[in-house]
């Protein structure tokens, strides 16, 4: 379950990155000019619940997170800026539990911690005015200012506990990179855009264990419905691929096989004093059933997620 979380973190900076802000704010082609700024920080809260499937034996699955995802943008020269976005998880916990043979087992993990940052490079490629089409292109690098430090679970059994819990933090802890272009335009009071990625997964060695992370590719489409030169709604949907993820150990080789998962998001821009934007929206969303372990067949199913958020962006 912790790449499930990391998928869902990873897809809420995106969302709220990607969006579109007031009326006079950015589009998601805005390259900044020289010397300005954005700050763009952002609460959200996900619950996910999903079933584990093996051997015969389903195991329940439930957890929920407390995120602060953080956006800076930063003006270089004309038509390239730079952004950089981090989150921090202030508490993130998965629960689940299931009735063997030995009894009834419940187990609990938690996660706690800065996670990776994202840095990308924007360049603007095409600007055809306001009622024009827009294309930015960027290049994407992944750094790992995350920990990657693997807690322990708390175990029960029967309702005796067995082994206390040690959290770990978020984060893969490599160095990745990819590209990604955004292109957008204006009709009337409806701006519609389209969004996407690819992020190169990253390879690393600890503890003699060799991991091959996922590489991710990303594709968000939406439309901003400007109510008012000062409010705006934005719908929105993206479907997020994650590619097979593998890690070795001696002669053991665990790998888990691609999948996809779809998110559908609404959110509520009100500028409420000059160059300083609320944010309120909601996401939610279900990932494609798939093979975690293809030693063992054990499968993850019927997992589903529901992320509301609140924030605010600063334009300077």
């Amino acid at each position: 379950m912790r790449k499930i979380t990391a998928l869902i973190a990873a897809a809420i900076v995106l969302l709220s990155a990607g969006s579109i802000y007031a009326d006079n704010k950015l589009l998601p082609t805005d390259v900044l000019d020289p010397g300005r700024f954005f700050s763009d920080i952002r609460y959200g809260y996900t619950s996910l619940e999903g079933q584990i499937a093996s051997s015969g034996m389903e195991t329940d699955v439930e957890g929920g997170e407390h995120r602060i995802n953080y956006v800076l943008r930063i003006g270089i020269a004309n038509g390239f800026d730079v952004e950089a976005s981090t989150s921090y998880l202030a508490e993130g916990s998965i629960n689940w539990e299931a009735d063997t043979f030995l009894g009834h087992v419940e187990m609990k993990t938690l996660e706690e911690g800065i996670d990776d940052t994202t840095v990308s490079f924007r360049f603007k490629l095409a600007e055809e005015g306001r009622d024009g089409v827009n294309f930015t292109f960027a290049l994407i690098g992944v750094l790992p200012s995350g920990q990657r430090k693997e807690g322990e679970p708390e175990i029960h059994l029967d309702g005796v506990k067995l082994q206390d819990e040690k959290a770990g933090s978020p984060g893969n802890g490599v160095v990745s990179y990819g590209a990604g272009f955004s292109v957008s335009g204006r009709s009337g009071n409806f701006e519609p855009y389209l969004l996407g990625s690819y992020i190169f997964g990253g390879r690393r060695e600890r503890h003699e264990i060799d991991e091959h992370y996922a590489d991710q590719a990303q594709l968000q489409v939406g439309i901003q419905w400007h109510t008012s030169p000062h409010a705006a709604f934005d719908f929105s949907i993206m479907a997020v691929r994650n590619s097979p993820q593998a890690q070795e150990e001696d002669r053991s080789k665990t790998v888990s096989n691609s999948f996809i998962m779809g998110y559908a998001f609404i959110g509520m821009y009100f500028e409420f004093a000059p160059n300083a934007t609320f944010i309120l929206g909601a996401a939610y969303g279900l990932m494609e059933s798939h093979v975690v372990n293809r030693s063992d067949g054990a499968r993850m199913e019927g997992v589903s997620a529901f992320v509301p958020s609140i924030g605010l962006h600063l334009l300077f």
